[in-house]
């Protein structure tokens, strides 16, 4: 069974097991991961005081970035537009839209006042899980990237109210402890009121995963006043992309025709 922690590895550490009782309920048989927030180092710094640590890191940093505001005459909105534009140019650079979330980020996401004006949906990731054929990861994964791309496609004047983002838990460890993340596969909608991103996310049960991209877009529409609107998965043809087809179709044969009628003897 696959393990994400070595020998030496300073805590929080993290496991590989059946679900427990306490494991929010998936289907059963899969496979999950448990982040053992409990767990000390040799030092006697645990987890609890890393965490502690990072949640006194974000209060300093939104009170640093409020007095930078008065002190430059700046107003939390033109902050605000900043970062709204820092995602966006993000996303744009991302060849999938969605955007990697570094605990850099969202110290900066969490210094902005609520309500935010716009949504997340975080995927939460492990690549040294991605292995496991019976976690299936991978699959959820690009599912994700597919839901992603949809909503992008059918919401293009509407994209900078919701952010799609994806989480690497070995890259990340203080912020899946932050969400509250105990298990894998993992994904959350944060609304724009949320002030404590592990008690005021919404969590995605295993029936969010069932469908793959269909039934993620369902919980997004469920939980939010956001549209996905239809998946578009590789190789499909919008009704747009149809109609356009078939007039290039219908030019075509006209010309065709055209060159017949010029051209009897052919």
């Amino acid at each position: 069974m696959p393990r994400m922690s070595s020998r030496g590895e300073t805590s929080p550490m993290a496991r590989v097991g059946r679900m427990s009782p306490s494991t929010p309920p998936m289907e059963s048989g899969n496979l999950c991961i448990t982040v053992n927030l409990e767990g000390t180092s040799s030092s006697g710094n645990g987890t609890s005081s890393r965490l502690s640590s990072f949640k006194s890191i974000i209060i300093l940093s939104r009170e640093r970035s409020f007095q930078r505001l008065q002190a430059q005459s700046c107003s939390i909105e033109d902050h605000v537009d900043d970062l709204v534009s820092e995602l966006t140019i993000l996303r744009a650079r991302s060849t999938t839209g969605v955007i990697h979330l570094s605990n850099i980020l969202l110290i900066r996401m969490l210094s902005v006042p609520v309500p935010r004006p716009f949504t997340l949906l975080v995927f939460f990731d492990s690549q040294k899980l991605h292995s496991d054929s019976e976690i299936s990861l991978p699959t959820l994964k690009n599912e994700f990237l597919i839901l992603a791309s949809s909503f992008h496609a059918n919401n293009p004047a509407n994209n900078k109210k919701l952010f799609f983002f994806e989480i690497e838990f070995q890259e990340s460890r203080a912020s899946f402890a932050l969400f509250g993340v105990k298990s894998l596969p993992h994904g959350c909608l944060v609304s724009p009121f949320a002030t404590d991103f592990e008690r005021d996310s919404i969590q995605m049960e295993s029936s969010d995963f069932s469908r793959h991209a269909e039934s993620m877009a369902e919980f997004v529409e469920a939980k939010s006043k956001h549209t996905v609107g239809p998946i578009h998965r590789p190789g499909f043809i919008s009704k747009k992309q149809k109609m356009s087809s078939a007039g290039s179709n219908l030019e075509f044969i006209s010309t065709e025709k055209d060159c017949i009628w010029k051209h009897p003897s052919a």
